[in-house]
């Protein structure tokens, strides 16, 4: 909400607190993240975290429910797409 809000510097603190909890990597927050980035003109950081949500992505380190899909639910390809265009 804070990134929709263009509040980019608190938006990445948020981020950061949750990707510092214990058992919370999920790419979906990384993909945030980057965008963020992106919005910042930081994108050196955005490649970085964008192969980072990739990573955790293929570690299935991602929301799911083999029954349901999430609102606004990450797939691989989304990823590799932003990936590709940096």
């Amino acid at each position: 909400m804070l990134e929709k809000l263009g509040l980019y510097e608190e938006a990445l603190e948020q981020l950061n607190k949750s990707l510092n909890t214990k058992g919370f990597k999920f790419s979906g927050a990384y993909f945030h993240k980057t965008e963020v980035f992106e919005k910042l003109g930081k994108k050196d950081s955005a490649i970085n975290s964008y192969k980072e949500a990739l990573h955790q992505y293929d570690k299935s380190s991602k929301l799911k429910d083999v029954y349901n899909e999430f609102f606004n639910e990450l797939y691989r390809q989304d990823i590799t797409i932003k990936i590709n265009k940096n």
